[in-house]
């Protein structure tokens, strides 16, 4: 998995320059003996780079020492996105010892617990991976139907806390993810709802994109982006289509849960974030065609459940999609 860099500009040594804690890897890549000592060292580096930052002067030499630590962590970025920990902890040294030329050409700079700062890293990461399995599990056993207020209180508790993460704002994840995981928790042991009664769901004449498969709605053309989270101009008259067999059907549903997909290209967390995204920006065209808001739920899993191989252009075409499915009320007595 990457971080991120963005580059300082050239004889500008205050610019703010944004590097994110890299992903732990996953898979046999991700044996801790292997990658921790490199992670140690790129966070260590990160937390220096942000007080040298701010105690950097503007004199040449100290100006020369940040250019010059900000550019040994970007080789550290790409030789970490290479799964060459050993250069990337080599790398990231070298930028430890430039900030620190920094902050000792002002003595009056108070110096930095760098070992509370990687405990504080590893606890939040641990803590919003920890709640992110409970909550991909809560997902699949159907928690939202069980109770839909605390399910929606805590979806959005958690997308706080990833954004939170993402700020390096460890100490509000930790307490952001003490809130969330007991709650999911109880959801999970929560007895589950009882099964409604299945009522037929209408596809109104001159509708030709959309058929029901189970509890699917199955889109032909799919929905597809341009680029990002931008939709395509071809994903437009299907869209149309689905608006209108949801507003068709709007009595007989209790819920439309749109998930967004991707292939295994980029890191995980970033994956995530995309498929989010993509699911949030069919809610928002479908709701300006007149859907009702409350009816639809969006929701992103990245990479997970591929539907054909990651290997070829093709197959991560097809995963990478966005799954409409239904939940059906219950009929009168």
């Amino acid at each position: 998995k990457k971080f991120d860099v963005a580059h300082a500009e050239a004889g500008d040594a205050r610019v703010s320059v944004e590097v994110k804690a890299p992903e732990p890897p996953a898979g046999s890549a991700g044996d801790a003996e292997v990658w921790r000592p490199a992670y140690d060292q790129v966070i260590t580096a990160l937390v220096l780079r942000d007080r040298a930052r701010d105690a950097a002067d503007t004199s040449g030499e100290s100006q020369a020492a940040m250019r010059r630590g900000l550019d040994f962590l970007e080789q550290s970025r790409g030789f970490w996105g290479r799964g060459d920990y050993t250069a990337s902890k080599r790398f990231a040294a070298a930028a430890e010892e430039e900030f620190q030329a920094v902050l000792d050409a002002r003595p009056d700079e108070p110096r930095v617990d760098v070992s509370a700062v990687q405990g504080r890293v590893q606890e939040a990461s641990a803590a919003l991976k920890e709640v992110e399995v409970l909550y991909a599990r809560c997902q699949e056993r159907g928690c939202a139907e069980r109770d839909p207020v605390t399910w929606g209180r805590v979806k959005a508790r958690l997308d706080d806390a990833r954004d939170a993460m993402s700020a390096r704002e460890y100490d509000r994840v930790t307490a952001l993810t003490d809130e969330v995981q007991p709650k999911l928790k109880a959801l999970l042991e929560a007895p589950p709802a009882p099964e409604p009664k299945e009522q037929g769901i209408v596809i109104p004449e001159g509708v030709e994109r959309v058929t029901l498969q189970g509890d699917l709605l199955v889109l032909d053309p799919r929905i597809t982006f341009s680029e990002g989270v931008k939709l395509s101009p071809e994903s437009e008259g299907s869209l149309d289509e689905l608006a209108t067999v949801l507003k068709a059907n709007a009595g007989r549903l209790k819920q439309v849960s749109l998930t967004g997909f991707t292939d295994s290209r980029g890191g995980a967390r970033i994956n995530l974030t995309i498929s989010r995204r993509r699911a949030e920006t069919v809610r928002r065209e479908l709701i300006a065609r007149g859907v009702d808001a409350q009816l639809l739920l969006a929701t992103g899993r990245g990479e997970d459940d591929p539907v054909a191989t990651n290997a070829t252009p093709a197959g991560r075409e097809q995963n990478r999609r966005v799954e409409i499915r239904l939940v059906r009320r219950a009929p009168s007595p």
